[in-house]
């Protein structure tokens, strides 16, 4: 069970009784994190005067972050904030009674999130690739807006120094196409003009909820940071869009990008740059899977719980991408 901040009942109480939401009905620890702690809290709301709701208890998640700085958490939860002011469908953190949406516990930041309604997608239907789409516009028109700076986790430098430490410990082939398709994405891409700003970086289908064939809310932005609009969007077709083998179901690249187009049309550069977009998102995400693997100290501490995934199918949907080029 991925807690690894173990809180008491006594703990989650004082904690929520710092934002008014009712006295604590219920609480579970979340088993499916990897890097964070998560509590699944309820609270009895029937005696707040205030509570216009029929329902009895309100749902919220308590999140204890066990690696991120306080800074970073501060941007992430200012970042969510903006968006949720933007229009976007997304779990801003709850407020206390002084103004503050980050708390400590144990030391470490911690803060209090509504609990989102919707549900994981399995398969994605075209509506649902549209919407995602639409969606993931509507968040690059927000932060065209905003000014911020924040450096992604997962960068490309991130990237570079995880390559040069990864080519001892794969085998030769892996390693040439690596430095091959790195080198030359990176050497190409200069030559492209491309509209940046706080991006997501990873918004795959486990990072949205859907409520029919609407995106219900976006979840986990602890990668966001500046990039490109265009390579954010390339991510998000390698994983809604892609078949086994890699190959791109065109239905749903096209339904991906219709929705996009149809809330921010995309420049002619980023028109020209995508199939060198979606190269440099699958490679992003193979390099991860392969530290996962072979370097696990860069991206997790000692003892946390991994997910472990294949990191041949970004190698696949890197070689297919490369086919349109």
């Amino acid at each position: 069970m991925a807690v690894y901040t173990v809180l008491e009942e006594s703990d989650i109480a004082s904690f929520i009784g710092r934002y008014g939401v009712g006295t604590l009905a219920g609480y579970q620890g979340i088993g499916d994190g990897i890097e964070n702690t998560n509590y699944f809290v309820s609270t009895d709301v029937s005696q707040l005067a205030s509570e216009t709701s029929t329902a009895d208890q309100r749902q919220f998640v308590l999140t204890v972050f066990e690696e991120l700085e306080r800074s970073d958490v501060e941007f992430y939860l200012n970042w969510l904030q903006v968006l949720n002011d933007g229009g976007l469908p997304v779990a801003a953190a709850l407020v206390d009674s002084h103004g503050s949406s980050l708390q400590t516990v144990e030391g470490k930041p911690a803060a209090l999130f509504p609990r989102a309604s919707g549900g994981h997608l399995d398969n994605v239907t075209v509506e649902q690739a549209f919407s995602a789409g639409a969606v993931m516009a509507k968040m690059h028109l927000i932060a065209a807006q905003h000014s911020a700076q924040h450096d992604s986790p997962k960068n490309f430098a991130w990237v570079e120094d995880s390559i040069a430490k990864l080519l001892p410990l794969i085998d030769d082939a892996d390693a040439q196409l690596l430095t091959d398709s790195w080198q030359q994405a990176m050497a190409t891409l200069p030559q492209y003009e491309l509209p940046s700003g706080i991006i997501h970086t990873d918004l795959f289908r486990d990072n949205a909820l859907f409520d029919g064939d609407d995106v219900s809310c976006i979840l986990d932005f602890y990668s966001a940071g500046n990039g490109r609009f265009g390579y954010d969007l390339a991510v998000l077709v390698n994983d809604w869009a892609s078949e086994q083998d890699g190959e791109l179901n065109d239905d749903k690249h096209r339904a991906i990008l219709a929705g996009y187009d149809s809330v921010k049309a995309r420049s002619q550069d980023e028109i020209k740059a995508w199939p060198l977009l979606m190269q440099l998102a699958a490679i992003r995400f193979w390099v991860s899977r392969l530290t996962t693997i072979h370097l696990p100290s860069l991206d997790h501490r000692p003892g946390a719980l991994t997910q472990t995934k294949n990191p041949e199918q970004y190698k696949a949907i890197l070689l297919k991408r490369q086919q349109l080029a």
